[in-house]
């Protein structure tokens, strides 16, 4: 892990300028979205790391260093591309609970800015 900042809010405030006035916001939405389907992908990944599927395993890490990309999570995509790029098992064993790790950061930060965005 690092001392880098979990959520690069730039990328989220040049997310909030597609917000349309009165309607629900974006932001909140995507950042939901990432939060929900990022726990069911740590999970996912897991699994196929328990069954030795590394196709899974590989996919699952390409879609969440993607997704992470999208709502800023700097630190996490690159632990993700780290994670998907490596061909030994022993190293995927040891990256994952880093990655769970920076999700939980990443998680903390993204529910706290969301939190302080107006209702809507």
């Amino acid at each position: 892990m690092t001392d880098e900042s979990p959520v690069d809010r730039k990328v989220l405030d040049d997310l909030k300028t597609l917000d349309a006035p009165g309607k629900p916001s974006i932001v909140k939405r995507l950042v939901r979205i990432f939060i929900d389907e990022s726990s069911r992908r740590l999970q996912r990944m897991k699994d196929s790391l328990e069954s030795s599927d590394f196709e899974t395993f590989a996919r699952e890490a390409h879609s969440f260093k993607s997704a992470a990309g999208t709502v800023g999570a700097t630190p996490l995509r690159r632990l993700c591309l780290e994670i998907e790029k490596c061909e030994v098992t022993e190293k995927r064993t040891e990256l994952l609970p880093l990655l769970e790790k920076e999700f939980h950061r990443v998680k903390i930060e993204l529910e706290s800015i969301i939190l302080a965005l107006p209702h809507g």
